[in-house]
């Protein structure tokens, strides 16, 4: 898995979507703010575009942390993150 600690009140995860014809590779990940399960995103259904997903949006920064890991059934697959963006 991903960890990182933040300090931070937006965040963005881009993330590429792999090709649909490719699902035995790519997987879907789970993505946890502050040990709390607030996405599941799939990396193995798209046209190997990047997508952008908003991960937190608040007004006030404050430390926040990040785990990214495979979801389950999907822990020998790929997942792949492009980018995180935040602002303070």
């Amino acid at each position: 898995s991903f960890t990182a600690t933040l300090t931070c009140k937006n965040l963005v995860l881009i993330y590429k979507n792999a090709a649909t014809w490719l699902p035995t590779v790519f997987g879907k990940a789970d993505i946890y703010l502050d040990g709390a399960k607030v996405a599941t995103l799939d990396g193995s259904n798209g046209w190997g575009n990047w997508q952008a997903a908003i991960i937190l949006n608040e007004t006030v920064a404050k430390e926040h942390t990040i785990e990214i890991k495979m979801a389950e059934g999907d822990e020998d697959k790929a997942f792949t993150i492009t980018a995180i963006g935040y602002t303070q």
